[in-house]
């Protein structure tokens, strides 16, 4: 009888034993789970803070910079009273660049222009996947003013581009 209890009690360790282990094991795999959809999340929201030279869409690499070769970038743009000319988006060192033309098409000053707006990055189907603002320069009626803009995240793969107020 003895023995029985013995054997009886080493069964309901090892019971013990085993659904404890399967039970710490499940819960490792459910936080290694979590953990890795966390990851993939936070890419997914901070993709463009890095240039991703895998990520080719509009876009073609010579010396380890990218290019963008979009022919919606390469189009004049207006907005309100300024029409933008000769975009062009590229990397260069771990940061993006985005130079225009802007040509001020009004009769009105500079000075009573609006001075900041929005510019939205759209991938194919018309999605904003970044935002920046800009602030207008003083440009005179009729001017042409050469612009370069620096921005610390991955636009170079932009289908097209847009102006819109704050």
């Amino acid at each position: 009888m003895k023995k029985r209890k013995i054997i009886l009690i080493l069964i309901i360790t090892i019971i013990i034993i085993v659904i404890s282990t399967l039970l710490i094991i499940n819960i490792n795999e459910k936080k290694a789970k979590k953990a890795k959809e966390d990851y993939e999340e936070y890419i997914k929201n901070n993709e463009n803070m890095y240039i991703y030279m895998n990520k080719t869409e509009n876009t073609v690499i010579k010396d380890n910079n990218k290019y963008n070769v979009s022919e919606e970038v390469e189009k004049s743009h207006k907005y309100e009273k300024f029409k933008f000319e000769n975009a062009k988006i590229y990397t260069e060192n771990g940061m993006s660049y985005f130079e225009f033309d802007a040509i001020n098409l009004s009769y009105v000053p500079a000075t009573d222009l609006p001075d900041n707006i929005m510019i939205g990055f759209l991938d194919k189907k018309g999605k904003e996947f970044y935002t920046a603002t800009y602030e207008l320069p003083k440009i005179e009626i009729g001017e042409t003013k050469h612009e370069k803009i620096e921005y610390p995240y991955d636009i170079s793969n932009a289908y097209d581009y847009k102006f819109y107020l704050w």
